[in-house]
This record gives structure tokens, C-alpha cells and sequence, in this order.
């Protein structure tokens, strides 16, 4: 039976008029029959949550494993151009060939910062980000009574099986 079905059974088993339990019996199983299904259902939501922290482990592991294979990678790649001196290298399993590229270190943010700020060029040479709203400093302030347009707490139920 679902919920809804032991929620309704449980009903007719109660007169309407006086409050009075039909079937005291049958009531009290189906009280046990909703409590073994609530169980139940709270057991199956403790096997996803442990499912969820070994998922996350995993995860975790797989991640430190990519990492790792990154980094082992980038040394074989430094490696191999050492011993090759650069130059290019083709079998018939493999090629290896070098391209020239540039990329930009920044040896002092500050100055360049001022640079463009002195000489208007901010929208080409910096990026603001948008401002970032704490959620735990509105809401201090919401519940010290102040207001806060376009902010309002919201209360929640939350569900905690252990």
C-alpha cells in the first residue's frame, strides 16, 4: 500500500461524527504497516547518502590520479624536448613536433593596474567582477529587523536521518 492508501484506510477506519477508532486491530496495523514503510524509506535515503560520500571519494581519488597523470605527463613532454633539442621526430607510431608560442607574465599586477587606470585603458586591460552578496550578513540583518529590498527569509523543513 502507498502512503496515500494507509492515510485513507486509517480514515475509515476513524466515525466521522464521534472520533472513535472502528477497528482498534486493523488501525494499529496499519500504524505499524505506515511506520515500516517511513523506516523503510529513511533506511533507503541513509544508503544514498553513504552511496553519495563513497561517489565523492572516487571522485576525489580519480581527480588527485588526474592530476597526477598531468603532471607526469608535462615532465615527459619537458623531458622529451631536452633530449630531442627541439627538433622534430616522426615514425611510423608517432610524431613530434614543436610550435613557438607566447603568453604574458605578470611580474607586478600593481603597476600594471595603474598603468591602465592612469591612461584609460580599463575596459581593455582590466575586468571587474560582479559583486558578491553574503547570504549570512543579509540575513543578520533581516532578522535584526531591518530590511532588505529584495531579500526575505525563507523558512524550510528539513529532513535529518541518522
Amino acid at each position: 500500500m502507498t502512503f496515500r492508501e494507509i492515510d485513507e484506510a486509517l480514515l475509515s477506519l476513524i466515525d466521522q461524527e464521534t472520533g472513535e477508532v472502528l477497528d482498534v486491530s486493523a488501525f494499529e496495523s496499519l500504524q505499524m504497516e505506515r511506520e515500516k514503510k517511513a523506516e523503510n524509506m529513511a533506511l533507503w535515503v541513509l544508503d544514498l547518502k553513504d552511496e553519495v560520500a563513497s561517489i565523492d571519494n572516487e571522485l576525489k581519488r580519480l581527480k588527485e590520479r588526474k592530476e597526477f597523470t598531468e603532471r607526469k605527463m608535462d615532465s615527459l613532454k619537458r623531458y622529451l624536448q631536452i633530449i630531442t633539442h627541439g627538433e622534430k621526430i616522426k615514425t611510423p607510431l608517432v610524431s613530434v613536433s614543436y610550435r613557438a608560442n607566447s603568453s604574458v607574465e605578470l611580474l607586478d599586477k600593481e603597476s600594471v593596474i595603474k598603468f591602465a587606470q592612469e591612461n584609460d585603458l580599463d575596459d581593455d586591460l582590466l575586468r571587474y567582477q560582479e559583486p558578491e552578496i553574503s547570504k549570512t550578513a543579509v540575513k543578520k540583518m533581516l532578522v535584526e529587523g531591518k530590511d532588505v529590498p529584495g531579500a526575505i527569509i525563507v523558512e524550510n523543513l528539513s529532513t535529518i536521518i541518522k
